[in-house]
């Protein structure tokens, strides 16, 4: 993924959102963290998380269809990188990335610091 200023600076708040050996991928699985539905998938040698919910009309991402480093909404059929969230049809519409990290074999979610 690119840099991400906030990780970078320390403003992120990192949310437990359980052990990664009971995550069911799905092709993603999926998490709730504070209140945000959360796809997360295996990405390489690690893990990516989106918001669980397309731009285009909501569809949830973590139950679409998986092609390689793509998930596909089930709605629609839009396509979006997972390393990123870029958008392939629409580059205006990514879906929304969140950082992830595994500490203790725990997926931790990060979210923004409040101002």
């Amino acid at each position: 993924c690119a840099r991400d200023p906030d990780r970078m600076n320390g403003s992120l708040r990192w949310i437990d959102a359980g052990e990664v050996a009971a995550l069911r991928f799905e092709p993603g699985a999926v998490v709730v963290v504070e209140g945000i539905e959360v796809a997360v998938f295996p990405l390489g040698d690690g893990y990516t998380a989106l918001v669980n919910s397309c731009p285009h009309a909501g569809g949830p991402l973590a139950s679409g269809i998986r092609d390689g480093d793509r998930i596909e909404c089930p709605w629609h059929g839009w396509s979006f990188e997972l390393a990123n969230g870029a958008c392939i049809p629409v580059p205006s519409r990514p879906a929304r990335i969140l950082p992830v990290r595994i500490v203790g074999g725990r997926l931790s979610i990060g979210l923004p610091a409040a101002r």
